[in-house]
């Protein structure tokens, strides 16, 4: 799996398409809502048009879009696919590299408010030592990165690519002894077998953490040795 060179990106959606956008927000026609049905059909009729009411006169693209484009973005190439990623230096020099992987459906933006608790732990009552390098990846097929051309697009694929990403980024995310991820619901990082990993990684340890534990009644097992069982000390 091979990179190219890495190129600044900025968000600069079309004015036609937010004007398509608003035109068929505005053109949207209702059914009607059952009596006496809340949420146990779906979403009810006056909640979706409470929300597509906002979106067509309360929300303002144009400012949240700045608000984005203040991180830094790049878009690289992976085996000829598009991958859109922040990447947010961290002032602390000693800063773990942490790559953060959306879930579905959502998207990189769930992560923006992290970055700044993640990468200047100091300034929010927190040790330095608790910093971050953060590289916030758009899962291929949503935000902007390209949709896959073919079939095969699976957890381990998508964390070979985060690895070809953290090592194309050069100090300080780059020849460090250990990079950090968190998987999301995808588990992209965690999912991918030990020896995918380290193949690309070489004889680094990889920190896993989840930030989304699911728990299946009457299918789990106590955990004999708590203490080796530590998401934060994961090492694969």
């Amino acid at each position: 799996m091979s990179s190219t060179a890495i190129r600044p990106f900025r968000i600069a959606v079309p004015q036609p398409d937010l004007d398509d956008l608003n035109a068929r927000l505005a053109r949207a026609r209702w059914t009607r809502q059952l009596p006496g049905q809340g949420w146990e059909r779906g979403v009810p009729v006056d909640y979706l048009r409470e929300l597509a009411a906002h979106w067509w006169t309360e929300f303002d693209w144009r400012a949240n879009e700045a608000a984005l484009d203040d991180y830094p973005q790049f878009l690289t190439e992976i085996d000829g696919l598009h991958v859109h990623f922040l990447h947010v230096r961290s002032s602390e020099p000693d800063a773990l590299p942490l790559v953060l992987t959306h879930g579905w459906p959502n998207s990189f933006v769930e992560f923006t408010k992290t970055i700044p608790l993640l990468t200047n732990p100091h300034s929010h009552a927190m040790e330095s030592a608790q910093a971050f390098h953060v590289v916030i990846s758009s899962v291929p097929g949503f935000g902007y990165s390209a949709a896959p051309r073919e079939m095969g697009m699976r957890p381990r694929t998508v964390a070979l690519m985060w690895a070809v990403t953290v090592d194309s980024l050069g100090p300080p995310a780059r020849n460090r002894s250990r990079w950090a991820c968190t998987p999301g619901v995808h588990r992209s990082c965690a999912a991918a077998p030990t020896a995918t990993i380290r193949s690309r990684t070489g004889p680094r340890a990889v920190r896993a953490t989840t930030s989304w534990p699911w728990t299946y009644p009457g299918r789990t097992r106590p955990i004999s040795k708590p203490s080796s069982a530590r998401s934060a000390d994961l090492n694969i």
